[in-house]
């Protein structure tokens, strides 16, 4: 039976234009500091460990598999998109396998995604991406044990 685990140290969002710097202990935690804590603290397999991510954090989730792809056996996108270094850098997702779900009533986020996954098909990636037509940007609950 699969495992969700989580870090001691979750991630603090300061929110959008918050222009104090924080201290050591009010700035966010990066996702390489929880992947650090986590390998810490369980004996995790990167050839089992799944990063997945709903909405923003599937943002996050697309760009933090770009830069460590060789650290999980998989990434899960809902509603998530590559907005910033994975839409340069697709190569890296040649032995990433991805599963991206989007609801065709959230087009902008849905026809975004169709461009990236064009790009991932034409480099032959291992990717998924379902739209359900007449969902939205949706937790996508019911199809978490599918996944």
């Amino acid at each position: 039976m699969p495992r969700l685990l989580r870090s001691a140290r979750t991630p603090t969002w300061l929110g959008h234009g918050s222009d104090r710097a924080g201290t050591a202990r009010e700035r966010p935690v990066g996702p390489e500091e929880i992947l650090v804590d986590l390998r810490r603290r369980f004996s995790l397999d990167g050839d089992r460990l799944i990063l997945a991510g709903r909405g923003t954090g599937g943002d996050v989730a697309w760009d933090f598999a770009c830069g460590h792809p060789d650290e999980f056996a998989g990434l899960v996108s809902l509603s998530g998109l590559p907005v910033n270094y994975a839409t340069r850098y697709t190569s890296n997702f040649a032995a990433l396998p991805v599963l991206s779900l989007h609801g065709g009533l959230n087009m902008q986020r849905a026809g975004t995604m169709y461009a990236e996954f064009s790009k991932l098909c034409a480099k032959k990636c291992d990717a998924i991406h379902i739209v359900y037509p007449a969902r939205g940007g949706e937790s996508f609950a019911s199809d978490v044990p599918f996944i």
